[in-house]
C-alpha cells in the first residue's frame, strides 16, 4: 500500500466475502461475491494535498487497479466557508482548492463516496440568508456531484458509512 506517513491519507487491502462459513448477513452492506482490490482515498483537502503523495499515488492506483475505489471525504478544503476563517482565508481565491478537489475526484473515479466536513461546507451554503451565496453553492455542489456521477454517496454524517463486506468506510 502507499500512504503519506505524516497523514495517512492513502490504503489499499484485500476485501473479500468468507467462504466458510456461509456469508454474513449484512442489511446495510454490500455482499461481495470474490475478492475485490479497493483504495480508500480521503482527507487530500484540494489544493492542500502532498504533490509527492499525489503523484506516488497514482502510481500506486495504476499498479493495483483496484474495483472498488472509496473517495472517503474533505476533498475540498473550503477553508473561506470556516466559521472561524481569518480575513486571509475568507478574501483568497477558492477557486484552485476547488479545481484540485474536482481533479482528484475524476481522475479517482470512485465508486463510492462519503463528502466530509469540508465538503459540507458547500452544502451549508444553500440556507445562506443571500440568495448570490445560494446560486453559487448550487454551482459549486453541481460540479462536485458530476465529478462523482455514478458513486453511491453519502452526505457528510459521521454516523453513516459504506458497509462493503465486512469492513466499514466512513468520514468521521
Amino acid at each position: 500500500s502507499v500512504a503519506d506517513e505524516r497523514t495517512g491519507w492513502a490504503y489499499a487491502a484485500w476485501v473479500h466475502q468468507a467462504s466458510s462459513p456461509p456469508p454474513i448477513s449484512l442489511p446495510k452492506g454490500e455482499q461481495l461475491a470474490k475478492a475485490h482490490r479497493f483504495v480508500f482515498a480521503c482527507d487530500n483537502h484540494g489544493d492542500m494535498l502532498h504533490a509527492p503523495t499525489l503523484r506516488a499515488f497514482w502510481k500506486f492506483l495504476d499498479l493495483w487497479k483496484p474495483t472498488i475505489r472509496i473517495a472517503g471525504g474533505d476533498h475540498f478544503d473550503f477553508r473561506h466557508l470556516r466559521a472561524k476563517a481569518g480575513e486571509g482565508e475568507r478574501y483568497e481565491s477558492a477557486q484552485h482548492d476547488f479545481q484540485c478537489g474536482l481533479d482528484f475526484l475524476r481522475k479517482l473515479k470512485p465508486t463510492h463516496v462519503s463528502w466530509g466536513n469540508h465538503d459540507d461546507r458547500a452544502y451549508q451554503q444553500l440556507s445562506h440568508p443571500n440568495q448570490n451565496v445560494v446560486d453559487q453553492a448550487e454551482r459549486v455542489i453541481e460540479e462536485m456531484e458530476g465529478a462523482v456521477k455514478g458513486a453511491k454517496v453519502i452526505p457528510y454524517d459521521k454516523r453513516k458509512y459504506h458497509h462493503i463486506g465486512d469492513l466499514k468506510f466512513i468520514h468521521g
